[in-house]
């Protein structure tokens, strides 16, 4: 095992009492210059590989730079009102021009210290990404083949008899299991493990699933990557960073996020708890410091620290062909597909979709206090980030709700939004609209073709259920949740929002007549998961 830095326990003291935020939230916003990383929107469009569906012609309906801007600060202020949350960094650049880069609330509450556009975030699994392209590199130089046997570098994780590769790790199809999902974890992780403990966690007794089969997101595939690149090149993983990555890259605020050293700006992480005053009566939510954790064991799968600025620069770089060569980000970018041709929306460390027409590629990260989203649109050149030191503000929500405005992409369930082929599946497709914004009425029959049985790309079984026109999806919770009905069937993609969560179903009706859907996608945020019917039975 090699590390560099010793990882010391966090020491965070839980507090109790509560904070309120008025709407006089501090934050600055600073425009200006994007990153100087020349590069085209068709040459990037180019090296990206199947990131979602085709390019759409998209009517110009943007907004200007001022309205994004204006836009930007009222949703990150209700944000960190509604959470409550403590503060926010949000980054937004079109082309050469930011748009924004500010802080909004309090990177340290104890301290009354603002969050502002330099402050420095855990950014937990966008961290993936880095491991990725730091293993790209040994593959560009000839060390590493994405083919090879883990067993080859290390040959002690039991992989009970399977060939796992690392082209499987990347993709999350090997089928390894996620330690942090292992109950002892919650109960270490404050703990400086040793190698051996954390990948003891992340072994059961068989794989999940055979190889190349399902897609399901595991932690331990990226632990894995970081042990390889520490055996490939004999340096540890937070040295790679350093000097491969964040040096040369003029990442300035990117690092191992270990706890020890003194990071001038750095953030301190929050959870939103219940507040119960008298007799266990409940009165509202106030923010806690987030629960210890030590930095050992996020290592190459969660475990960097970073800004906005260094992050929108990284992404400019990553897709100008600046990191990895433009094969290689090809590769990054290129969804896998299984042998049942579902598609698993994700590359090596990045997941690609598109949001009402416009292609992304796109992560997120949550760790101890600390969420994360970065998405880039090539079509559009343009990149969003949000960093939150709360875990009850999501990045992911402000991401969306901010790229979908500055792209002047329709809202969900608005008329003439456009589904998942070369969309991301948003409601009221076909132009079907109900009265006064209510959603339109199901077609008659609709009911029927779309219930039975489906298997989600990472094995999880769900059934929709219909009664009369009334539809549920069983299997996202202790009961059945109802549907609601968006539209999109007049064009094959028949779309429903799941209950109050915002995740959306969409079914892919066949063009015969009373054919029953036989392919489903679950979008939930940003994220998408492709499901096969499977009979009467899962």
């Amino acid at each position: 095992m090699m590390r560099r830095a010793p990882r010391p326990l966090a020491a965070l003291t839980v507090i109790l009492g509560g904070v309120t935020f008025t709407p006089g939230l501090a934050s600055t916003i600073a425009p200006g210059p994007a990153p100087a990383v020349p590069t085209s929107a068709d040459a990037e469009t180019a090296a990206i590989g199947a990131a979602g569906a085709p390019k759409a012609a998209i009517p110009d309906t943007t907004p200007t730079d001022a309205a994004v801007r204006a836009h930007v600060d009222s949703l990150a202020r209700a944000a960190l009102a509604d959470g409550p949350g403590a503060g926010l960094t949000i980054g937004v650049v079109r082309g050469a021009d930011t748009l924004v880069l500010g802080g909004w609330g309090k990177a340290n509450v104890e301290l009354g210290a603002a969050a502002g556009p330099g402050t420095v975030y855990r950014i937990g699994s966008l961290t993936k990404q880095f491991t990725a392209a730091l293993l790209m590199r040994e593959v560009e130089a000839g060390r590493v083949s994405l083919d090879d046997p883990l067993s080859k570098y290390v040959p002690d994780y039991d992989t009970h008899g399977k060939t796992v590769t690392l082209r499987e790790l990347l993709h999350h199809t090997s089928g390894v299991p996620n330690y942090t999902a292992s109950p002892r974890f919650e109960k270490e992780e404050r703990l400086d493990l040793p190698d051996s403990v954390v990948l003891d966690m992340g072994t059961r007794d068989s794989l999940d699933f055979p190889p190349e089969t399902r897609w399901s997101y595991s932690n331990t595939g990226y632990y894995l990557l970081g042990l390889v690149l520490e055996k490939v090149t004999g340096r540890p993983y937070d040295e790679l960073v350093d000097d491969s990555l964040a040096a040369p890259l003029g990442l300035g605020h990117t690092s191992y996020c270990w706890r020890q050293p003194l990071v001038p700006g750095r953030a301190e992480g929050y959870a939103a708890t219940d507040s119960v005053r008298g007799k266990g009566k409940l009165d509202h939510k106030v923010l806690v410091n987030a629960a210890p954790l030590s930095m050992g064991p996020p290592f190459s799968a969660g475990a960097l620290c970073s800004t906005a600025g260094d992050l929108v620069r990284w992404t400019a770089l990553l897709h100008g062909g600046k990191v990895v060569s433009p094969a290689s980000f090809r590769q990054m970018t290129t969804p896998d597909t299984l042998p049942d041709g579902l598609s698993t929306h994700y590359g090596f460390g990045l997941f690609m979709g598109a949001l009402g027409g416009h292609r992304y590629v796109w992560h997120n990260g949550g760790i101890n206090g600390f969420l994360s989203s970065l998405a880039r649109f090539p079509d559009d050149s343009l990149t969003v980030v949000v960093l939150s030191n709360s875990s009850s503000v999501s990045p992911d929500r402000l991401l969306e709700e901010i790229a979908r405005y500055a792209l002047g992409a329709p809202e969900p369930g608005a008329a003439g939004a456009t589904g998942r082929a070369g969309a991301g599946a948003r409601g009221g497709q076909g132009g079907e609209a109900g009265e006064a914004g209510r959603p339109p009425a199901m077609p008659v029959g609709l009911a029927a073709r779309v219930a039975g049985h489906y298997r989600l790309v990472n094995g999880q079984p769900l059934e929709v259920t219909a009664k009369g026109d009334t539809v549920a999806v069983r299997g996202m919770g202790p009961k059945p949740t109802p549907l609601v009905y968006l539209g999109g069937a007049g064009r094959g993609q028949a779309t429903f929002v799941i209950g109050p969560t915002g995740m959306r179903l969409v079914f892919h009706l066949p063009p015969a007549a009373g054919s029953p859907a036989r392919r489903m996608d679950l979008h939930a945020g940003m994220a998408e998961l492709d499901a096969l019917r499977v009979g009467e039975k899962p």
